[in-house]
């Protein structure tokens, strides 16, 4: 679980596969959440830049940026993509 007061980016700064995951067989999640008006950049160049190995994959921002080699996985449950601020 990362819970950033802002803004969360995961970048390819120093090599090409830039991710935050949960691995195992446990079921772990894998959460995000950014401030209130913040965003998840995910901007790396892999399918799994964020992913779940057996549960489920939460991201809470107001704003999401999701490049075109970027991805979101969970492959045992499921993605939910909802916004921080009320309305």
């Amino acid at each position: 679980m990362i819970d950033a007061g802002r803004d969360i980016n995961v970048l390819n700064v120093t090599g090409t596969d830039g991710s935050i995951g949960a691995e195992g067989a446990a079921g772990g999640n894998a959460i995000l959440t950014a401030g209130a008006d913040g965003f998840v950049k995910l901007l790396a160049s892999s399918t799994g830049t964020l992913f779940s190995a057996s549960g489920n994959v939460t991201v809470n921002a107001d704003h999401i940026v999701l490049a075109g080699t970027s991805g979101i996985t969970a492959n045992s449950g499921v993605v939910t993509l909802r916004p921080v601020t009320e309305g």
